[in-house]
C-alpha cells in the first residue's frame, strides 16, 4: 500500500512539474499573441501558473491506480482535457486574463490548453511505459535467479503463501 502511495506521489509530482513548464511556455505564447508585453504583469502570471498547474494536476486523480481498457482510458483523457479547459477558462475569466468578447482569445486558450495537455500526456505516457519496462525486467530477472536457484531439496520462492493479492508477478 505504501508503494502505491509512493509512486501516485511521484506521478503527481511529475504530472505537476511537466503541467507548470508547459503553462509557462504557453503563457508565454499566449502573451505573445494577445497582449502587449510591456503592459502584462510577470508577477501575476507566476501566481497564475501555480494556480493552474495546482488544480490541473489534481485533476488526473480521475485515473484509476490500475490497468482499464483503451476505451476507458480515452474517455478519462477526454473528461480530463474538458476539466482542464473549464479550469482555464473559469480562471482566466474570473482573473480577467482575456476578454470575453474576444472569441479569438478563448480559442487561442483552448488551443494552448490542447496542446500543453497533449505533452503533459505523452510525457506521462512514455514514462509509465518505461516504469512498466523497467518492471518487466526486474520480474524476469527475479524469476530467472529463482528458476536457477531452484533445486531439488530448496524451497521454490515462487510458491508464496504471503502474497495477499496471490498475484506477486503482476505488473498492472
Amino acid at each position: 500500500m505504501k508503494n502505491v502511495v509512493r509512486e501516485r506521489i511521484k506521478s503527481l509530482l511529475f504530472i505537476f512539474a511537466c503541467v507548470t513548464t508547459g503553462t509557462v511556455i504557453g503563457n508565454v505564447v499566449y502573451i505573445l499573441l494577445f497582449q502587449d508585453i510591456r503592459t502584462s504583469y510577470y508577477g501575476q502570471s507566476l501566481s497564475r501558473i501555480l494556480m493552474i498547474a495546482l488544480l490541473t494536476t489534481l485533476c488526473s486523480l480521475i485515473y484509476p491506480n490500475r490497468a482499464i481498457s483503451r476505451r476507458k482510458e480515452l474517455l478519462l483523457a477526454s473528461l480530463h482535457f474538458i476539466l482542464v479547459c473549464v479550469i482555464v477558462l473559469t480562471l482566466g475569466i474570473t482573473g480577467e486574463w482575456f476578454e470575453v468578447s474576444n472569441v479569438w482569445m478563448i480559442v487561442g486558450a483552448i488551443l494552448v490548453c490542447a496542446a500543453i495537455f497533449a505533452g503533459v500526456y505523452g510525457a506521462a505516457e512514455v514514462r509509465g511505459r518505461r516504469l512498466a519496462a523497467a518492471m518487466n525486467e526486474r520480474l524476469k530477472e527475479m524469476n530467472g535467479e529463482d528458476e536457477e536457484d531452484s533445486a531439488p531439496g530448496k524451497p521454490d520462492h515462487n510458491d508464496r503463501t504471503d502474497d495477499k493479492d496471490g498475484d506477486h508477478n503482476s505488473v498492472c
